[in-house]
């Protein structure tokens, strides 16, 4: 999927060879073309290309060729079209009409608990709308994986350039389709806030970008410049609002570096086989040799409160998670914290009038999981506006918190009492 603005998805030669021929004053040389030309067309008519992948435009048109530009891409990635392809031109109206309020959904309805629980936005505004609204809006083209058809829009001021670049990177998601079947590789959840589906996305969408950087250095280098910002844009802000498009830009940013480092190692067959074993953590997208190492995460046993408490969600907690968790206490601070991770686990417990929240992680050294302790502790004083009871112990806006570290393991409870939080943390 791309948008115009580039925020979320920015959203690459195999020509036809067309002979040409050059009179000649020798009359030989002239009589062997014709006959040359003769034979070809003869060919032409004959042969059967029914079985041969066409792309078709329908819907509208475009200012520019998109059949030559699909082919390009497949050329640049050294792979070709299984299947034919429909690019759908649709204007603003057939856009939300056709996708409604559909577009974005990716998973994002299971992010809203997250962002909401963890006081990262007010329990109040609905993030999935939010962020459903955003793309529903922004978007500048999709590639449907259901319907197996490229939709392009035009309209909205979508500028010529943004168009092709849109054409470039979905075209790359229609070549992962026939080849790994995106089904298969999360695509449907790439943008829930879990972290083997978050990793995914990052594969399938660093690809997609890298295909898009090699198509524009190839045929439009004027615009390398703006998909390289995108694939360096990796700061982590503070604010709600950066917050969530930092969510965002996560697969195209660093599933570019991920995707880059395997191509490093190994060209096109190492991104081949990543597809057919994709990344199990967000850790293995941000530290590229874990997952040629297989350093995959240490699965964590939840902790379950007394009945009158209902499950209302539950997931595992990457290190990307905990670097969005512990954000409100500083971009570096946060990311320091959640270096050196190597499992984890939250949930979200509902009885009829409160919710309770319990946190767990393994770290790789007693150091890190003392790090991360500390971190926590202040992003519930940052945050909910916790204030420290006792060691240990703080109570604020979501109620009492506490947490327990030992070795390299840090488990944290949030619950209205104190007992419930003591259970989450596994006291």
């Amino acid at each position: 999927m791309a948008m115009s603005s580039h925020a979320f998805e920015l959203t690459w030669n195999l020509e036809v060879a067309r002979p040409r021929y050059r009179l000649r004053r020798v009359l030989l040389v002239v009589m062997t073309v014709g006959m040359a030309v003769l034979f070809s067309l003869s060919a032409v008519e004959t042969a059967d290309l029914s079985g041969v992948p066409r792309v078709r435009v329908t819907g509208g048109s475009l200012p520019f060729d998109a059949e030559r530009l699909v082919y390009q891409v497949a050329e640049l990635r050294g792979q070709s079209l299984e299947r034919d392809l429909e690019v759908v031109v649709l204007n603003d109206a057939a856009w939300r009409l056709r996708f409604g309020s559909d577009v974005g959904d990716r998973g994002l309805n299971n992010s809203s608990w997250a962002f909401n629980a963890f006081g990262l936005m007010p329990e109040e505004e609905d993030v999935a709308e939010i962020l459903d609204g955003v793309l529903r809006d922004s978007y500048a083209g999709l590639y449907d994986a259901r319907s197996k058809k490229l939709f392009i829009r035009t309209g909205s001021g979508i500028p010529v350039a943004e168009q092709k670049l849109t054409v470039a990177h979905e075209m790359a998601h229609a070549l992962q389709d026939q080849r790994y079947d995106l089904d298969e590789v999360a695509w449907d959840t790439q943008f829930s806030f879990n972290d083997g589906a978050l990793a995914a996305g990052a594969l399938i969408e660093g690809d997609a970008m890298r295909s898009e950087l090699m198509w524009a250095e190839a045929y439009q280098p004027r615009l390398t410049g703006e998909v390289r910002w995108v694939v360096k844009h990796q700061a982590y802000g503070l604010s709600r609002q950066e917050l969530l498009r930092e969510f965002l830009i996560f697969p195209y940013a660093h599933g570019y570096d991920f995707v880059q480092f395997l191509a490093e190692q190994g060209g096109q067959a190492a991104i081949d086989r990543a597809f057919a074993s994709p990344p199990w953590s967000t850790e293995q997208i941000l530290h590229p040799q874990k997952y040629v190492e297989q350093d995959n995460p240490t699965r964590m046993v939840e902790v379950y409160p007394e009945p009158r408490w209902v499950e209302e969600q539950s997931t595992t907690l990457g290190e990307l998670e905990l670097r969005f968790l512990l954000a409100p206490i500083g971009s570096q601070e946060s990311a320091d914290a959640a270096a050196g991770w190597e499992g984890g686990l939250t949930a979200v417990f509902r009885d009829d009038k409160a919710v309770a929240i319990q946190t767990q992680a393994i770290f790789e050294t007693r150091a890190d999981a003392v790090e991360a302790c500390a971190a926590l502790h202040r992003w519930y004083e940052d945050t909910l506006d916790g204030q420290e009871w006792r060691p240990g112990w703080w109570i604020g806006r979501s109620g009492w918190m506490t947490t327990r570290c030992r070795g390299e393991q840090v488990a944290m409870g949030v619950a209205p009492d104190k007992e419930t939080a003591a259970d989450l943390a596994g006291f």
